[in-house]
């Protein structure tokens, strides 16, 4: 069975649908689930961070870039991007353009 998951409805409209794929649309998160979800991400790779000597992204900071936390996906992409070397931790807010620059041209990801 294909499957295909986004939590990003500009481009969820855009796509034709192909019989036979489910096609799942993720809620956007609110601040409790937020962080939820970066608690379970520092518990899931508490070992890769620390051999790194990298810190867990908190909320406070991933909410800096509240349109990109909202969005389960995008949550994810910038706290494998954190997780290189606390990028997000040290630097002034980016702009949007700059941080998707770098979201989509990557840092290492921690594996759980």
């Amino acid at each position: 069975m294909a499957v295909v998951v986004t939590s990003r409805l500009t481009v969820a409209d855009r796509a034709r649908p192909v019989f036979g794929v489910v096609t799942l649309l993720l809620d956007s998160f609110d601040d409790k689930q937020i962080d939820l979800w970066l608690t379970a991400w520092a518990e899931c790779n508490a070992a890769a961070l620390a051999a790194r000597g990298v810190r867990p992204l908190p909320a406070d900071i991933a909410l800096r870039y509240e349109d990109l936390a909202r969005q389960p996906l995008l949550l994810l992409l910038l706290a494998l991007y954190d997780s290189a070397a606390n990028e997000l931790h040290s630097e002034a807010r980016l702009n949007e353009a700059e941080l998707y620059e770098r979201l989509l041209t990557g840092s290492p990801a921690a594996k759980c």
